[in-house]
């Protein structure tokens, strides 16, 4: 088409030839004059056809029209120079083009404006993928918050001056304050002294020289509430560097429930452990009393030696014959009666007294054999043999020696109850202790007895349950409970054929650690 204001017009070959770029001629009223076929193929309108149209009520969309009237209107006004302006323009079929325009006024040789000419740049495709880009980052920033508000744990973010910069939802509830309370106010005074007065050294130490005390790592603190109150928290810090300014994100979890629970499980284990300390006691009072006999007679032997070498004496020193060297062995013979006395008794104390557990390092062969000798005399009384088969060159244990020999006398004293049947000649009990194989103190006590019924094993470590007339059923429970707090276990060999054989296992201690605590 030939266009009549060719003096601003580029050629008709020129005009075809461009296909990315509109060419617009509007008069005052923003009517088309002339326009280039790129133009009409965005449009999808030919030119004689828009030719007369109102560009702005025809071309734009409804939206944006005011907005393009007030631009067109400054510049034929000649209130606006030439200048850039964006804005989109719709097809028939209703497809929008985003264009960035660039506008002039056109004026006739007097100098009045007559209109406007314009070249606008097809950046559709470029504004969509901004879009896309800004729906993207606004889409990711938006799951970040929401991350962020729905975290369990507050999540606090600081720049380099200690400034908060986030403060999440979980923050809120935790410290109590608002959002809006918390921005760009200093992070000490989440802390609680002294540490909210050294807050700012340990930035500016950390900034200048990398030593890092909390960031990088988790520790437990303690935080200040709005309401001034204290609680305990686990801190985290992280440092990223954005445009080589660092910020500090922490990450607070609020251990006061868990703390509570501690506390609890503490008390509710230091009960337990008292009540069973107190079971204990009483199942050691109930061993001795099935031991009263022994024991007895364990201290009426070296008692009556004690009378008979003092009446020995006495004569030896009524008579103006007495032998000296014969005087002395008699009084070195009452002193090792008195002395055996005074351990038996040593021992029934020991094992009758109540109080919290002492542990130290023993061997495992002593404790058997201060064992034997208080329950000897009981074995004697029933004939019973004790047989022992101890280990040589044993680790040591750590144990309270007391409960190990607790154990032992319930588990020998179970067997001889378990032999009244089995003739005489033939009630023997093998107390053994030896190493395994995985280093640790194994200990055996096996008779050849009635044995333990299929029926009843399942039973066996119940608290309460017995197969004696006259007992309380809590001995082998306790025994369990006394091993398994030294981390141990004890158990029954099911494979016996004959009588029954418990053992228990205890931790060794090797090298370094047993020379510690030996």
């Amino acid at each position: 088409m030939e266009s009549k204001y060719t003096h601003f017009w580029p050629p008709n070959d020129v005009l075809t030839s461009i296909t990315d770029i509109v060419f617009l001629m509007l008069d005052t009223q923003a009517n088309i004059l002339d326009i280039n076929p790129y133009g009409c193929q965005l449009l999808e309108c030919p030119a004689e056809k828009l030719i007369g149209k109102n560009w702005i009520d025809y071309c734009i969309p409804k939206e944006q029209r005011q907005a393009v009237r007030v631009v067109f209107k400054q510049i034929v006004d000649g209130v606006r120079q030439a200048d850039h302006y964006e804005n989109s323009i719709l097809s028939r079929s209703g497809k929008e083009y985003v264009l960035t325009w660039h506008n002039m006024e056109r004026r006739d040789k007097c100098g009045n404006i007559v209109g406007t000419l314009s070249s606008g740049i097809n950046i559709t495709e470029r504004v969509i993928r901004e879009r896309k880009i800004q729906e993207a980052l606004l889409l990711a920033q938006r799951k970040c918050q929401a991350i962020l508000d729905n975290a369990i744990e507050a999540i606090i973010g600081s720049d380099m001056k200690g400034n908060i910069i986030s403060f999440n939802n979980a923050a809120e509830e935790m410290f109590g304050y608002l959002n809006s309370e918390m921005l760009g106010k200093n992070v000490r005074q989440l802390m609680p002294a002294p540490y909210r007065n050294k807050h700012d050294n340990f930035i500016k130490n950390y900034l200048s020289t990398g030593e890092a005390k909390i960031i990088g790592s988790g520790r437990e603190l303690t935080a200040v509430k709005k309401d001034g109150s204290s609680f305990p928290i686990h801190l985290s810090i992280t440092d990223t560097i954005i445009d080589n300014e660092h910020i500090f994100t922490a990450l607070l979890r609020d251990l006061s429930k868990q703390k509570a629970v501690e506390k609890k499980l503490q008390e509710k284990e230091t009960e337990n452990r008292h009540h069973n300390e107190r079971l204990a006691h009483i199942a050691r009072v109930s061993t001795l009393g099935e031991i009263t006999a022994g024991i007895a007679h364990e201290v009426n032997q070296p008692l009556a030696a004690i009378a008979t070498y003092a009446q020995s004496g006495r004569r030896l020193a009524n008579t103006d014959s007495g032998d000296i060297d014969e005087l002395n062995y008699v009084l070195e013979q009452i002193e090792l009666q008195a002395v055996r006395a005074s351990q038996v008794i040593h021992r029934i104390r020991n094992l009758s007294k109540q109080g919290d557990s002492c542990r130290s390092v023993f061997q495992i062969n002593e404790i058997i054999e201060d064992s034997l000798s208080l329950v000897k005399a009981e074995a004697v009384s029933k004939q019973v043999a004790l047989k022992c088969n101890l280990g040589t060159n044993l680790p040591s244990v750590h144990v309270d020696a007391i409960q190990i020999q607790q154990v032992l006398l319930n588990l020998i004293l179970n067997a001889i109850q378990a032999m009244t049947a089995t003739p005489p000649a033939q009630r023997t009990i093998t107390i053994s202790s030896e190493c395994t194989a995985d280093k640790d103190i194994r200990v055996t006590v096996s008779d050849n007895g009635s044995g333990i019924s299929k029926e009843h094993l399942a039973q066996l470590f119940i608290p309460f349950f017995t197969t004696r007339k006259n007992g309380l059923g809590i001995g082998l429970s306790i025994c369990r409970t006394l091993i398994t707090a030294h981390g141990g276990s004890l158990n029954i060999n099911r494979r016996k054929r004959k009588g029954s054989e418990f053992y228990f296992i205890l931790p060794a201690m090797h090298g370094s650690k047993e020379e510690d605590n030996g």
